[in-house]
């Protein structure tokens, strides 16, 4: 019976064999290639716990791109790039600006009480206090915000000029100073 036991063991561990070794040979190989991905983007990290967290995270998004390239499903492939240790909560928290939304509106929308003497307005457009129409359209050049008209010439950046005039408007919108700034 005890031989039976070691036999029945021994199978099983010769069976598991192949699929622990190949997961330590992916782990091994995840190691290296997070080794190489921290030198080329110039990644480090504050101690042992974080970069064994970055990895974990590293592992994870590594997996995704390798089955996603190999399923061939898209006319493209995905890659590695500077975003690989970051969940996709971070990535979105960071870099897209989507935690702006409500301090945007809300900025966006007192500037405009301010313009037009109201005295609180909120996002969800209530009004308190005494409630002024909201005109149908609004002419900036009355309301202060428009500059001179600036000479753009032959250099072809008329993507700068007009990058120019909005953002001194919102300027003179948001801190009632019109500013003339240049686009060189």
């Amino acid at each position: 019976m005890k031989n039976l036991t070691i036999a029945v063991f021994f199978i099983f561990w010769t069976c598991s064999y192949p699929a622990m070794s190949r997961t330590l040979l992916e782990s091994s190989i995840a190691a290296k290639t997070h080794e190489q991905w921290m030198k080329d983007f110039g990644r480090t990290y504050a101690d042992d716990v974080e970069k064994e967290k970055r990895f974990k995270i590293f592992a994870k998004n590594l997996e995704y791109i390798e089955n996603f390239n190999r399923a061939g499903n898209e006319t493209y492939e995905l890659g590695l790039n500077q975003f690989l240790d970051l969940t996709k909560k971070e990535f979105t928290s960071k870099y897209t600006c989507a935690n702006l939304k409500g301090k945007l509106e809300s900025s966006m929308v007192a500037s405009v009480a301010a313009l037009f003497n109201v005295s609180k307005i909120s996002t969800n457009n209530s009004l308190k206090g005494k409630r002024k129409p909201i005109p149908e359209s609004i002419d900036w050049r009355e309301g202060g915000a428009v500059t001179s008209v600036k000479r753009q010439g032959a250099c072809a950046s008329c993507w700068a000029f007009a990058t120019l005039a909005a953002v001194e408007g919102i300027v003179q919108i948001k801190n009632r100073e019109l500013v003339s700034l240049s686009a060189q």
